[in-house]
């Protein structure tokens, strides 16, 4: 089975396509799933519907959105609102047939045999681009419907099926272009809401009805601040006042990372694939394999990503530290290109260009509560500045430290001091996460959480990468690293104020934009 809750990777592109999941606890004295798994499964519901109705559909992915949950097709024929309202009737009818619901996995090779089988060659384009061909894949079943699900989804299934999905409504049709496999096609989205009860998805539906008019594409093209080209590779086309409303939420970023004496740098954004080998010759890769996230090769080198902490730490070992050096901190805000492994095929775009700002700390184990507690300090900052809501989730990790004298339960024991200290409410969260840390969700006006910023706590990552100091008594030791971000994305924390505000930005922004 699958770990029982999972957070969005930072950093996803979600935020480009108007996605943000609503992450809930399940409650322990309700035999009610989580929403997310419900939306999860009711993207399934939604296409097992599809399949009854269109036999001749290619089905590509769904799942949670901000809305509620969506799903990707190609549809032999065009669709309009009247035959989304036929699917509609068919999904409510499927739902209260009481189908059982279960998932299991599948060898990559198996899955695309049975996709084949099938007819879905869209699906099988999706899988046979994969690079790893031993991999195993998730699938979720409904009835006798079958489809690939997301690797995150966990839940026990023995208590749930279909009717517990019966609430729901399907809002809207998008359409985009997608390439699969070196083919182009004309990709039909199905956006739907999903409640608990009547009254929730009452609720729920409003809640969409209300973002919709709050959407921060439209609300962005018509200030002329900046569009989203959507393709293989999302680029964000900033107008004349969307380079100062940018250039001002920098302007923020620094001002406040100066005050936590934080260190501006900038590092070159290309590397050499002779140092890339030679890092993923190290066990330590293994370990943190989404620090370089994914790569471009151009001209024989790697463009880096968001995370800029490997050539920080490059430079904190081009210099030799002792203890009283500590902590030394470094910030900053660079424009990368980014591609990232989807949840499951075809469950998001394949990459985006983005402005993303990186936050690395070196400091001592006595020195961790004031790290953590100088960056809680910040985010409690930017919130009061614009008057957002916050939620903070603390992981619990699993991976030991390379310092045997600093145990699981003193970094437990540390965040939780910080966190308290900091006056921030926050939750602990059992996520299947290796490392500790932070995950931080800003929570606009209408309620909705916007994931991105976050910080982990690194006893690992520094020892693998050959970083040491002195100490006082000529010993010599690891250093931790605490790396983190604020924004996560300068794109999503401006998309986010724009639907905050309503597309009525406060005056400090739109000064001398006229």
């Amino acid at each position: 089975m699958f770990p029982l809750q999972a957070v969005p990777r930072s950093g996803n592109a979600f935020f480009l396509t108007g996605q943000v999941y609503l992450v809930k606890e399940k409650n322990q004295n309700s035999s009610i799933p989580a929403i997310h798994t419900l939306q999860q499964c009711a993207s399934h519901l939604l296409a097992a519907t599809l399949v009854n109705l269109f036999p001749r559909v290619f089905l590509l992915g769904g799942g949670p959105c901000r809305e509620g949950f969506f799903y990707d097709c190609v549809f032999p024929q065009a669709i309009d609102r009247e035959v989304l309202d036929h699917i509609s009737v068919s999904m409510l009818g499927l739902a209260k047939s009481a189908q059982a619901i279960s998932s299991s996995e599948m060898l990559l090779p198996n899955a695309i045999s049975f996709f084949k089988g099938q007819k879905q060659r869209v699906r099988v384009g999706l899988l046979e681009g994969l690079a790893d061909k031993q991999a195993l894949v998730s699938l979720l079943r409904i009835g006798d419907f079958t489809d690939l699900t997301s690797s995150d989804l966990s839940q026990d299934f023995s208590e749930l099926d279909s009717s517990t999905l019966q609430y729901t409504r399907l809002l809207r049709l998008e359409n985009h272009t997608r390439q699969v496999g070196g083919e182009s096609y004309s990709v039909t989205r199905i956006i739907g809401v999903l409640g608990i009860d009547k009254k929730d998805l009452k609720l729920r539906v409003k809640q969409a009805e209300r973002g919709m008019k709050r959407y921060y594409r439209n609300i962005a093209k018509d200030l002329g601040l900046f569009e989203v080209n959507e393709g293989e590779l999302e680029t964000v086309s900033y107008f004349a006042r969307g380079e100062k409303f940018k250039e001002a939420l920098i302007g923020e970023w620094r001002a406040l990372l100066d005050a936590e004496v934080f260190k501006q740098v900038s590092t070159p954004g290309i590397v050499d694939m002779a140092t890339i080998k030679h890092l993923k010759d190290k066990d330590w890769l293994d370990i943190r394999d989404d620090v370089l996230l994914t790569h471009r090769v151009i001209d024989s080198k790697y463009l880096f990503t968001s995370d800029s902490v490997l050539q920080h730490l490059a430079l904190f070992r081009s210099l030799g530290f002792v203890e009283r050096d500590f902590p030394l901190k470094f910030a900053e805000c660079v424009q990368v290109l980014q591609r990232e492994e989807p949840l499951y095929p075809g469950f998001q775009c394949q990459g985006f260009e983005l402005i993303r700002d990186t936050l690395t700390q070196l400091c001592t184990k006595d020195q961790l509560k004031a790290g953590i507690i100088s960056y809680l300090k910040i985010i409690k900052s930017l919130i009061t500045m614009h008057g957002i809501g916050c939620k903070l989730r603390l992981k619990m990790g699993k991976l030991k430290f390379l310092d045997h004298t600093f145990k699981v339960k003193d970094c437990e024991r540390i965040l939780l001091e910080a966190l308290e200290a900091s006056g921030l409410d926050f939750e602990v969260c059992a996520f299947a996460s290796p490392y500790f840390g932070l995950d931080v969700s800003y929570v606009d006006s209408l309620g909705r959480e916007w994931a991105g910023a976050g910080l982990t706590v690194d006893g690992r990552l520094p020892g693998a990468f050959g970083l040491a100091y002195m100490d006082a008594g000529r010993v010599k030791r690891v250093p931790f690293l605490l790396r983190g971000s604020i924004f996560g994305s300068v794109q999503r924390f401006m998309s986010m104020l724009l639907e905050h505000y309503a597309g009525e930005i406060p005056g400090r922004y739109v000064s001398g934009m006229v």
